[in-house]
């Protein structure tokens, strides 16, 4: 049986192997920041942890655990465009995509990009969640009334109420099913699902 990992809001990172707890903070890891808001492991079994918080604090950041050593990634020493980083999603390519409060970051490894709302076709830069399909395709959630976007590689589209579905701009969690559905909460709108024909 695998260990269980647990992002909190206020006090780090919990690792549960089916009887014992480790927990993971400031003082005693390489964490950033104690609110731990998205994980994911990669195809080398490094788990990638999202840090940071809404309101004004500072802190934050990107941080790989590889079980023994801690690489943190920040807007002071990589491409990190800033500190804030509610998800983390790890592509096909295996590069990292990093939802932050400055648009959506890239690592492929060695290299950075960013885009944001000035170089694509993102509604806002407050990005805060971040999916990627069986096709590749990239669903990005904006708080700040920037609604759902897709990006195929070349391409964006945006949804929001205006236009399809959506019954609020400020998406957070978007998670796909096993049938290719697109799930995402909104704060005030409610749950939908994007099928293929459009958000039902």
């Amino acid at each position: 049986m695998g260990s269980t990992w647990v992002g909190t809001l206020d006090a780090g990172l919990a690792k549960f192997d089916g009887e014992n707890w480790t927990v993971y903070d400031t003082d005693n890891s390489g964490l950033p920041h104690i609110g731990v808001q998205g994980l994911v492991f990669d195809g080398q079994g490094n788990l990638w942890i999202g840090t940071g918080r809404f309101g004004t604090e500072k802190g934050g950041g990107l941080a790989k655990f590889d079980g023994e050593n801690w690489t943190v990634y920040d807007s002071a020493n990589s491409g990190l465009p800033n500190n804030k980083v509610f998800s983390v999603a790890i592509d096909d390519q295996g590069s990292t995509w990093i939802p932050t409060f400055g648009g959506v970051a890239i690592l492929d490894g060695e290299n950075w990009t960013v885009y944001d709302y000035a170089n694509s076709g993102l509604q806002s830069n407050y990005v805060v969640s971040l999916a990627i399909d069986d096709q590749g395709n990239k669903w990005i959630g904006s708080w700040s009334d920037g609604g759902l976007a897709k990006f195929d590689g070349e391409n964006w589209v945006v949804y929001n109420p205006n236009d399809s579905g959506l019954p609020n701009n400020k998406v957070f969690p978007i998670v796909i099913d096993n049938q290719g559905s697109i799930w995402i909460g909104t704060n005030g709108g409610g749950l939908v699902v994007y099928q293929q024909g459009g958000v039902k």
